[in-house]
């Protein structure tokens, strides 16, 4: 049998689309389902509750340092569940981050943004 659906299945659905596609009977891709899964994200993933990384959180919003410290990433809480934050916006300067969490179309509430604002002032360069 061939493979169906499409072969670069990343766009609808990653890897579990695409294995679901192909020739594999269900012990092969329950296999492959629980490698994928260990190889995934770690406890302390960026947009975990237990990210070690968090800076800054006040409501919904929160900002974090990515793993190799490069950027600085603002999360938004999507609900409840393993990874429950979402990043909103990602940027490559402190300096900046001020601009960024003021602005409109980020959504952010006024009081969150002076919450997350007075938190990182108080975190070292």
């Amino acid at each position: 049998m061939a493979a169906t659906g499409n072969p670069a299945g990343m766009a609808t659905g990653g890897v579990k689309a695409f294995i679901k596609a192909s020739e594999f009977d269900g012990r092969q891709y329950k296999q492959i389902a629980k490698q994928h899964k260990k190889k995934s994200r770690s406890p302390h993933h960026e947009t975990s509750d237990n990210n070690p990384n968090v800076i800054a959180e006040s409501g919904n919003h929160r900002v974090v340092r990515c793993s190799s410290d490069v950027q600085l990433i603002v999360q938004v809480r999507s609900g409840s569940g393993r990874w429950p934050w979402v990043a909103i916006a990602y940027v490559l300067s402190a300096s900046r981050l001020p601009d960024v969490l003021q602005r409109r179309s980020m959504g952010i509430p006024a009081e969150d943004v002076a919450a997350l604002l007075a938190q990182l002032r108080e975190v070292p360069a």
